[in-house]
């Protein structure tokens, strides 16, 4: 961990670089709604999708539906697990 960052995209480009997927994997350091925006934006589709949506009802559900825009017919949508208390 550096200055509170746990380094994950590092960790993650690390990753890609040694198995050699840097061809098949476009990381987007951005929130799942603007990354899937930009994505529908520049005309990108994918095969595979992970959504770190939000933590409320309305963020996921916008990231789902966004999500459907840029996923190719067949593709997989990943959700991260909601969890709500209260």
């Amino acid at each position: 961990m550096i200055n509170g960052d746990v380094l994950m995209l590092q960790q993650f480009m690390q990753n890609v670089v040694y198995f050699n997927a840097t061809g098949w994997v476009l990381p987007v350091p951005f929130s799942t709604g603007s990354g899937l925006e930009k994505l529908c934006e520049w005309g990108i589709t994918a095969d595979l999708l992970e959504i770190i949506a939000g933590h409320d009802f309305i963020s996921v559900w916008g990231d789902i539906n966004r999500a459907f825009w840029v996923l190719r017919p067949g593709g997989v949508i990943i959700l991260m697990p909601l969890i709500t208390v209260g």
